[in-house]
């Protein structure tokens, strides 16, 4: 879903929701089990490719409440990377994510972890970031566990799962994401590990947790170069990113 966001960032010079919900329409493999999209998201895009406009679509899943699981936020990095000022950043991750995540609180993960991922770029310290959140969002689900982040940075994995949660739900995964981040002090080789070392939904929590450590180091510093390597599609996806940055500068210029 990264990728999926990325392409149409390049392709219309910025986030252009009817882009992206069509190319989420034509190419999110969701019947394959190793993508494991959320019952929510997919029958989201099944709407979509039956011909339901996507502003509909999201407010059709589970009772008409949408979709609070933390999908949104994982494919949200190329927002912060994409755009610079802080309230494009918020705005333009809170568009995407209602694509898919009609819930305002999977609305607000993708919000905050873009947050996140343009505090890294900016360098702020790793372990600054959660007691901003907790001052920020208005939602107690995600204040009350980003308060916890703090006290818990020298705790078992077993304990800041029990008190973070480390599954689908968008607030436990920024939550967990962020500690992971915030334990390893930006290390991006820490930093996967300790977001692996919480179970749960590891993948997602990994995905959420890397692009924090990636951009506050501008590297994958420690991580082995086989992991690296193996990454599917990795040249296109440094082709993509490449673009992606070169779009925002003549984005940019053009417009401002």
């Amino acid at each position: 879903m990264t990728i999926l966001l990325a392409e149409p960032l390049i392709e219309s010079c910025g986030f252009n929701p009817s882009l992206f919900a069509r190319k989420m329409a034509e190419k999110a493999d969701t019947d394959n089990p190793v993508r494991f999209y959320d019952a929510g998201t997919a029958e989201v895009i099944a709407a979509i490719r039956r011909g339901r406009h996507w502003l509909h679509a999201a407010r059709m899943v589970y009772g008409g409440a949408g979709n609070y699981g933390n999908g949104a936020a994982a494919r949200v990095a190329p927002i912060p990377l994409f755009y610079r000022s802080r309230r494009l950043v918020e705005s333009m991750a809170e568009a995407q994510a209602a694509i898919t995540h009609a819930h305002p609180l999977g609305v607000e993960a993708a919000r905050l972890q873009a947050l996140a991922i343009r505090y890294a770029l900016e360098g702020v310290e790793p372990r600054q970031p959660p007691e901003r959140f907790a001052a920020e969002t208005s939602y107690e689900e995600f204040r009350s566990r980003l308060q916890l982040v703090p006290s818990l940075l020298d705790k078992s994995p077993v304990m800041v799962a029990e008190l973070l949660g480390n599954d689908a739900p968008a607030y436990e995964a920024l939550a967990a994401a962020v500690y992971a981040y915030a334990r390893a002090e930006g290390d991006p080789a820490k930093t996967l590990l300790y977001a692996i070392s919480l179970g749960g939904d590891t993948d997602t929590i990994a995905a959420m947790a890397l692009p924090l450590a990636a951009a506050y180091t501008s590297e994958l510093k420690g991580v082995p170069a086989r992991l690296r390597e193996n990454i599917e599609n990795i040249e296109y996806v440094k082709r993509l990113g490449r673009q992606l940055h070169e779009k925002s500068i003549e984005c940019y210029s053009m417009y401002g």
